[in-house]
């Protein structure tokens, strides 16, 4: 599935790689912009749910930003930042439908804790589904989210592991806590430690005030891991302490501090091959892969892709403010016929790009599908074509 899309904007080069950065590692999409002009071509495109603009910026500022995105979609949720913000620039952006106005510098992390509730207030997680070994699989799932037992989802890239994992938080007691996602892939060695466990002010050179990291952030609710097979040696060890001790020690710190998190980790890459090289510790992946589920692939369900694809045309198009349009026949052959080794983020994307170039049908010249090669073209022609009931 698709990330939520943020759209930043900044004159500021820094300021847009600080926030991109900081936030993308937390399984945000961010698009950014140096202008209001650039930023309103990004979001009549995309519509995203969150606007966090600059106030003074070249070209069209913050608050004529606002006044175009609030015309174009008044639910979208704009915060303003400001270098100077006077009590008169953040009353006429409140006026002009601002959901807040802050100064700047603001850390990323509180920046994202005050966005958070925005972006978490659309429609709850959901995996649709025809196939009976899915709907098998959510059935296990459910009840797994019952309990605090650690869960590792495991499946390919694509196919929804991020949103199994916002499924089992909300059907979890911890619903009403946080939910802290972490891509490690996605985070350089080098700042991971301090990023999941937080250091003390002095910690290291830049560390010039303490901040908590993403496990204390995480307590009374559920912190996900992504491709946990990335972490380094010296995060496995301190993952691990946690799990065992329910305590976190920041980076420079003497004593640990309680947490009470329920940790779900996810991967595509086989965990037990990488205990069994040593680049992954046979002690935690027991601790972490107490249940494990699997997510297959959309070419082993090939009844999910007419239903994902109604969803999918249904809600680009509402996003976009237009009919939704018909999907012709053969564009739903072409469809069912392709393998989508990019799973449901690939098949996402390609109605995502039809909806935007098609003019009431979708054909499949909209779709942008090139036959694979070899044995991946034999396996497209295997899937039922016969229309879904």
């Amino acid at each position: 599935m698709t990330a939520v899309a943020v759209l930043v904007v900044d004159d500021d080069p820094q300021a847009r790689r600080l926030l991109g950065g900081r936030w993308r590692a937390h399984g945000l999409d961010v698009h950014a912009a140096p202008d209001g002009v650039e930023a309103l071509r990004l979001f009549r495109r995309h519509r995203h749910p969150v606007v966090v603009t600059d106030l003074a910026m070249p070209a069209l500022d913050g608050l004529g930003l606002l006044d175009a995105v609030k015309r174009l979609a008044p639910a979208t949720h704009v915060l303003v930042l400001s270098g100077v913000a006077t009590v008169r620039a953040a009353v006429e952006a409140v006026r002009r439908g601002a959901d807040d106005v802050l100064e700047k510098p603001v850390d990323p992390d509180t920046l994202l804790a005050r966005i958070r509730p925005w972006l978490e207030a659309g429609e709850p997680p959901a995996l649709v589904t025809a196939s009976a070994a899915l709907d098998a699989l959510l059935a296990r799932a459910r009840r797994l989210a019952a309990t605090d037992a650690p869960v590792l989802v495991t499946g390919e890239t694509g196919t929804g592991k991020d949103l199994l994992a916002r499924m089992l938080h909300a059907w979890s007691p911890r619903a009403r806590g946080p939910f802290v996602a972490l891509n490690a892939a996605a985070i350089p060695e080098t700042l991971l430690e301090g990023e999941l466990f937080g250091h003390e002010a002095g910690a290291f050179t830049d560390a010039r005030r303490p901040r908590a990291g993403l496990v204390e952030q995480a307590h009374g609710g559920t912190l996900f891991l992504d491709e946990v097979g990335e972490l380094s040696p010296a995060a496995q060890a301190k993952l691990l302490r946690v799990l065992e001790d329910g305590q976190v020690r920041r980076l420079g710190a003497g004593q640990a501090r309680p947490v009470d998190v329920r940790l779900v980790t996810a991967t595509h890459r086989p965990l037990a091959v990488l205990v069994a090289r040593g680049r992954f510790r046979a002690d935690l992946y027991y601790r972490i892969a107490v249940a494990t589920l699997h997510l297959p692939p959309l070419r082993e369900r090939p009844e999910d892709v007419e239903l994902l694809t109604r969803r999918f045309v249904a809600r680009w198009a509402a996003r976009y403010g237009r009919p939704a349009p018909v999907v012709s026949p053969e564009a739903l052959a072409a469809l069912r016929a392709h393998p989508w080794p990019g799973n449901v983020r690939e098949l996402d994307n390609t109605i995502h790009r039809a909806v935007v170039e098609a003019d009431g049908e979708i054909t499949p010249a909209h779709l942008g599908l090139t036959p694979p090669p070899g044995p991946a073209r034999r396996r497209a022609r295997s899937v039922p074509c016969s229309p879904t009931p």
